[in-house]
């Protein structure tokens, strides 16, 4: 999978529509995010990437560097391309750029009922940091976990000859 960084609106809240449809019980606020939603959060300074196979576009994740963190949302991955490890190396991807701009941690929130996205970040070095109570878009309240991960700076490594 190669990835890119994009500011496609449509791509974007495409691929996040056709991920986030599963998740009904209570609906996703993902749901209902447009296009123009999309368009002021990146012109707020928030950014997105996009996995593509030979397929095109499979997945894509958003985020934004604030205060010393790289917090990562709306994780997307299609459902036909699942189980290839596409969230995984969006997430790497993700603490990639935070080591480039020097940013100390990584981080997103979860619904604390998804164990299946929960165990995914946690494969990925993360760790519950803390559990709060939100209410998405629409209304609905649900217990959320904040996972969080810090970053290790690269240490360049020289082999020595004798």
């Amino acid at each position: 999978m190669i990835i890119v960084h994009t500011e496609n609106e449509e791509l974007i809240v495409e691929l996040m529509h056709e991920a986030f449809k599963e998740y009904m019980n209570p609906p996703s606020s993902a749901i209902m995010e447009t296009e123009r939603d999309v368009k002021k959060a990146l012109a707020r300074g928030q950014k997105a990437i996009v996995g593509l196979n030979n397929e095109g576009p499979v997945a894509m994740a958003r985020y934004e560097i604030k205060e010393g963190t790289l917090t990562f949302s709306r994780v997307s991955v299609l459902p036909t391309q699942r189980g290839k490890g596409y969230a995984k190396k969006l997430v790497a991807h993700l603490e990639n750029i935070a080591k480039k701009q020097s940013v100390q941690w990584i981080a997103c929130d979860v619904r604390a009922n998804e164990s299946r996205n929960v165990h995914l970040y946690e494969s990925c070095g993360m760790h519950i940091e803390s559990t709060f109570e939100t209410t998405n878009l629409l209304g609905h309240q649900m217990p959320v976990v904040h996972m969080k991960k810090k970053v290790q700076a690269q240490v360049e490594s020289y082999a020595v000859q004798s």
